[in-house]
């Protein structure tokens, strides 16, 4: 198990690809602690520059990030380009945006309705692409959090604890009566499980 408040150093890659440079985080504080938790939203590539430029300002006045939902925005790559299906050239420049932030520190996320939807011609026009894309399988192939630590569903909800905090991530866009199910492109998002008993779990555990 990790240590309270120690710092542990990382490279990622492989041989064959090469390996990136050292990377560094910090574990959360003993019990008792205080910390500072840093929470936004909709946040993308497209329109958020001031919002970025912020985040750099305050690096070293916080300990971890939660991004609750509407991520990279690259359901409207189709707005900088309307026949180019630029939806995974979107997610992967807000990674790289992102890295020298989500490489040190602990970076939350939660599904928003732009992690499943595609409003690219070249997307709703294409079968498989439209297959591919829907039910926030993109969001959930990017991002792992721990949902199986915390009897959630990928991650889509899932808590965690933090010095003596405990968190609860909850899934605003489907699995519970009444949720939006998004259908724009013809496909029922959702049927991850029972949102609102696992809620009820968590919060009884906890």
């Amino acid at each position: 198990p990790f240590l309270a408040s120690t710092e542990y150093y990382y490279v990622c890659g492989d041989d064959a690809a090469g390996y990136s440079s050292e990377r560094s985080f910090t574990t959360s504080p003993p019990n008792g602690e205080p910390f500072n938790v840093l929470v936004y939203g909709d946040m993308g590539i497209y329109n958020s520059d001031a919002t970025r430029g912020e985040l750099a300002n305050r690096v070293g006045t916080f300990d971890f990030i939660w991004h609750v939902g509407d991520i990279s925005y690259a359901d409207d790559a189709w707005r900088k380009d309307p026949v180019k299906f630029g939806y995974e050239e979107t997610y992967n420049t807000f990674m790289t945006w992102m890295e020298n932030v989500t490489s040190t520190y602990v970076y939350m996320v939660l599904p928003g309705n732009h992690e499943s939807e595609c409003y690219s011609l070249v997307c709703l026009l294409n079968s498989d692409l439209k297959e591919q894309l829907h039910n926030f399988t993109a969001y959930n192939t990017r991002f792992h959090m721990p949902s199986s630590e915390s009897e959630g569903v990928d991650s889509m909800w899932y808590s965690f604890n933090y010095g003596m905090a405990h968190f609860v991530s909850i899934d605003t866009e489907t699995d519970y009566p009444g949720s939006p199910n998004d259908t724009f492109d013809g496909l029922p998002d959702g049927g991850f499980g029972h949102q609102l008993t696992s809620l009820a779990r968590d919060l009884a555990a906890a």
